[in-house]
């Protein structure tokens, strides 16, 4: 019988109503500021999340793309920094609608596939889009296949053929790749690509418990992981300031020193929420005026 395929979206489902509660493997590896309760997951007709503060319309567009930090599905829905953003946005007068398109385990490739046959189509053109470039990437760019492998979580076709070819990018050569493309995409798309590096929890690996319990108290596999962390954002950086198509944020800078803002090493807790968005609002006022 013949397989069929096909290309993966990652989205939440249209027009869902949920609840995600934190399971125990997420607990262990958080500190207490992840509050465990049921957390609502609403989506819209275009499976974006909803935000808490009502549907706009008439405005223009900032759809924020990502992996989990973006999603922030461990946060009460109008706390979270793209509902925040919306709220304290605004720039000669004019308001957006900040759009949640975050999704666990996205990479930057998936997000492309995105960008062209989601998120264009729902805004359109003269629309902006925040990629956070996700920290997922750091999971996928040293695999066999670097965006194009065969993990579950990771794979861009479904079924995988099992197939991989020589000569695929991997590494750092594997994230210029996919930001050129996201970059290339967004232009010719007429869509405004501001590029974003990710935070993420740093702390004394001695003293920081979450850190300690999620490496399993492997000080060398920590390092190894915060290098490639670190040389990615770096990437983002170089990348943002090759290219005059696309605008930068700095969030990696912004937060990363500050352990207190992270549930756990990828996702912010609700003083860190407040302070991404607060970060957000002021470096967006700057590049949309």
């Amino acid at each position: 019988m013949r397989t069929k395929r096909f290309i993966r979206l990652k989205e939440i489902a249209p027009l869902v109503e949920t609840y995600h509660t934190p399971t125990p493997a997420q607990v262990e590896c958080s500190d207490e500021s992840l509050i465990v309760q049921p957390y609502l997951c609403r989506t819209d007709k275009d499976g974006y999340m909803m935000n808490g503060n009502g549907i706009k319309s008439g405005l223009r567009s900032i759809v924020f793309m990502g992996d989990s930090f973006v999603e922030s599905m461990y946060s009460e829905e109008t706390d979270r920094f793209v509902s925040q953003t919306e709220r304290l946005l605004e720039v000669g007068g004019e308001r957006f609608q900040c759009l949640n398109a975050g999704y666990s385990g996205s990479s930057t490739l998936q997000i492309v596939n995105s960008l062209i046959n989601k998120v264009y189509p729902t805004v359109g053109p003269n629309s902006y889009v925040v990629l956070q470039v996700p920290h997922s990437d750091r999971d996928y760019i040293h695999e066999e296949g670097s965006y194009w492998n065969q993990t579950p979580r990771g794979a861009t076709i479904l079924p995988a053929s099992g197939t991989i070819q020589d000569g695929l990018p991997v590494g750092s050569e594997a994230t210029r790749t996919a930001l050129n493309l996201a970059i290339s995409t967004a232009w010719h798309l007429k869509i405004k690509l501001i590029l974003a590096t990710t935070p993420f929890r740093r702390g004394d690996f001695n003293s920081d418990a979450p850190l300690r319990r999620i490496y399993r108290r492997n000080a060398d596999r920590y390092q190894t992981t915060l290098q490639r962390r670190l040389e990615m954002c770096q990437v983002v950086r170089a990348i943002a300031a090759e290219s005059r198509r696309v605008s930068f944020l700095d969030g990696e800078a912004a937060l990363s020193g500050s352990p207190e803002y992270f549930q756990d090493e990828l996702h912010l807790n609700r003083s860190g929420q407040n302070a991404y968005a607060a970060f957000l609002a002021r470096s967006l006022k700057e590049i949309l005026s």
